[in-house]
Parts: C-alpha cells; structure tokens; sequence
C-alpha cells in the first residue's frame, strides 16, 4: 500500500448540505511568467510574438511549469486523492423525539465522493473531538450522549457500523495516532463517480430545560489503496 494520505476535519454543528472538494489549485505551479518583448532595431514601431499554448484534457491534475524554461511543456501530475467531503455536519436531538425507542438523534443524509479514477481509497476517522473554542456544551452533554455514524451505503469491505462517535463520556479515536477504520471507497469507474452515504443518529438522554449547541470536529483520513 503507498502511504499517500489526507486528513480532512469537518465542523460537526447542532441544525443542507455543501460540499468541498479536497484537492490543490491546478494550477497553483502555473502561474504566468513575464517574457519581456520589445524591438529588435532602433525606433521600432512595430513587433510579433509567438507565445506556446498547451491544453490538457484528463483526470483532475497538477499542473507543474518549469520556471527556469517556462516555454517547455508543464507537466501533468493526476491527483492521488481527490474526495468531495461535507462542509459541515449537523444533527439535532429535538424534546418531542426524546422518547423514541430507536434513538433521538436525527440528521441529513450526506456523501463523500472518490473522484479519482486511478486509486481506491481506504476511510478512517483520525479523531473525533470537542469544539471548546466556540462554546462548551459539548462537555455538558456528554454523559447523556451516544453519536453514531451511521451508513455503509458505497463502501467496499465495510468495518461494524454504526461507529459511536461519542458514547456517554467518551470519544472515538480519542488518542491522536490511533485511526478508526470505516472502510474503502472504491475508484470512480465507467458507471460513475464511486459515492459513501451517511448519517448520524444515536440517542440523548440527558434534560430538555434548556438548549444546547454542542460542537464538535470529526476528522477524516484518506490513504491511497493500491
């Protein structure tokens, strides 16, 4: 397996959808480079310039200008991993649901992408864990919360879901270093750009007297599967 990876960290937000697509500007090692053209004979009035034009039709790539002969063809790096993530992620645990006996926790459905056609990525969760810049409800609610990431809708080789993100007092992956493997998200092929659906849910069991907003960072990895 090449160790070609990418950590992504979406905002997870108490209650649409948009996405972001993970991968450097094409052509930020392509920028313009000055070439200087001015008369070649005394009071010259008038001048031409030849100036190469290079296209390029393919799979999403960098494109690489050589500074020290910017008049040569650019190369053409193809993106290892190239993923449309979330955003953000919200979820709500409303007080007429708090009986329901299959779980209080409802959310949108939402999808990563494998936009590469070269390479089969494998999905783990780097961490999980609490937003305490923004505000601290995250830790108020925390014994009374299990979240779960649910869905293995476009996975190959599917790890045990659902993944309890938070489980009344801890967190997944809460040890940086230690990732939780989801799964692999095969290459797009002829049929179409190869897609993962999700969700969250889980249960809340904790008062309704007042409300909260609990706030979180969900951080994924994406590691090239050759």
């Amino acid at each position: 397996m090449k160790k070609l990876f990418s950590v992504l960290t979406a905002a997870v937000i108490v209650f649409g959808m948009s996405a972001t697509q993970v991968y450097a500007g094409p052509f930020d090692n392509a920028q313009q480079i000055d070439k200087h053209v001015d008369g070649d004979t005394i009071n010259a009035t008038e001048k031409t310039t030849e100036i190469p034009v290079y296209g390029y039709i393919g799979p999403d790539a960098d494109i690489i200008v050589d500074p020290n002969n910017p008049e040569d063809p650019p190369t053409y790096t193809t993106y290892d991993i190239n993923v449309i993530v979330p955003t953000s992620i919200i979820w709500a645990a409303f007080a007429s649901d708090a009986d329901n006996p299959g779980g209080n926790i409802v959310s949108p459905e939402y999808y990563i992408k494998n936009l590469s056609n070269a390479h089969d990525l494998d999905i783990s969760i780097n961490q999980f864990t609490e937003n305490t810049l923004n505000n601290t409800d995250a830790g108020t609610v925390k014994p009374d919360l299990t979240l779960q990431l649910i869905g293995t809708d476009g996975l190959t080789t599917p790890t045990a879901f659902p993944k309890n993100l938070a489980d009344t007092g801890s967190y997944i992956a809460a040890t940086p270093g230690t990732p939780v493997s989801l799964g692999t998200l095969a290459k797009t092929d002829t049929l179409g750009v190869s897609t993962w659906n999700f969700s969250l849910g889980g249960t809340y069991t904790g008062d309704y007297d007042q409300t909260l907003y609990p706030q979180y960072n969900l951080e994924f990895k994406f590691e090239v599967n050759d």
